[in-house]
């Protein structure tokens, strides 16, 4: 089962630079909580933007470069391979990024979990054109600078 987990602004803005532009802890604390002993999979990009695999997880990072190796990952060279080994998994596999990936695993995610932050960060990376339609929401949940939507399939 796929759970794409992000963080936005204001703007639906999900980067810049590369890089997240804010730092919030409460937020990183959720994102740590939710995804901790669980599978993630990320794309190549936003791997290199965290320089190593997150701890106490199991990464996986998708490439379509088949000379990319990395030992300390597990290398994913065909997403679609991956989603049908997966898709019918009661396993929790989280997608954390980046917008490619996103687009991709959404349209096979069967929940999604949205922190949406108050202001807007200048992004230069945005992921606005979520279709939502397959999608109800279940519940929120209020922070000072923050709310996190949970979405689950229809």
């Amino acid at each position: 089962m796929f759970v794409c987990i992000w963080c936005e602004d204001k703007d639906h803005g999900i980067a810049k630079d590369n890089k997240l532009p804010w730092h919030l802890p409460e937020e990183m604390q959720h994102f740590r909580q939710t995804t901790l002993n669980h599978k993630i999979i990320m794309g190549r990009n936003t791997y290199l933007t965290l320089n190593k695999p997150l701890p106490h997880r199991i990464n996986y990072v998708a490439c379509n470069d088949l000379n990319y190796k990395n030992d300390d990952v597990n290398v994913v060279y065909s997403l679609n391979d991956f989603i049908n080994e997966y898709k019918d998994s009661s396993e929790v596999i989280y997608v954390i990024g980046g917008k490619q990936i996103y687009q991709q695993m959404i349209p096979y995610s069967q929940a999604l979990i949205v922190s949406r932050l108050n202001e807007s960060y200048d992004c230069d990376m945005f992921l606005d054109n979520v279709d939502y339609s397959q999608f109800k929401l279940i519940r929120t949940e209020p922070h000072n600078n923050f709310t996190i939507y949970y979405y689950e399939c229809l």
